[in-house]
């Protein structure tokens, strides 16, 4: 009578399976797949950044921080929901003021940063680089990649001194 019970269940679960099947899930990622423009001028100069997204697990918050070289401190702004711009903190930092994320199904997402005035940086290659924070604790997962972008900001020129006449 068990080995009956037994067949009988195996069978049952099997049809089950056969004809409900259970969705594969897929790998969450995201990555930047365009910036515009390819270089700033200005600290105050908006840059577009494209997010693409892969099977998004939950709600989130996203951001792109610009950062001078690998190690370095992430710095600037990004717009959020409400089109304010919000300062780039630290990872381990409050993430609820960047851009927030309810719809899962979404497979692109547009971001806008600048670096902002109150910002000391030269000219030179910066790096662009996405974070994805989950809105239940703020812990951070980075993008695969970081996209260069050009700053060409003018070379500050020393004031004149001014030598005494003797």
């Amino acid at each position: 009578m068990r080995i009956i019970r037994i067949s009988f269940f195996l069978v049952y679960f099997f049809l089950l399976s056969w004809f409900y099947p259970r969705q594969a899930l897929g790998a969450f990622s995201f990555t930047i797949s365009s910036i515009n423009p390819s270089s700033v001028s200005s600290k105050d100069q908006e840059v577009e950044v494209t997010l693409s997204i892969t099977d998004l697990p939950s709600e989130s918050y996203f951001r792109v921080a610009w950062q001078e070289g690998s190690g370095k401190p992430y710095f600037g702004y990004v717009k959020d929901n409400d089109g304010s711009w919000a300062i780039i903190k630290s990872l381990n930092d409050d993430c609820a003021s960047y851009y927030k994320v309810t719809d899962t199904t979404i497979t692109s997402l547009v971001l806008i940063t600048k670096i902002g005035e109150d910002t000391d940086i030269y000219g030179g290659l910066y790096n662009l680089k996405a974070h994805r924070f989950t809105s239940t604790s703020c812990s951070n997962k980075a993008g695969v990649d970081s996209f260069g972008i050009e700053v060409n900001l003018p070379t500050p020129t020393p004031d004149p001194t001014s030598t005494p006449v003797l």
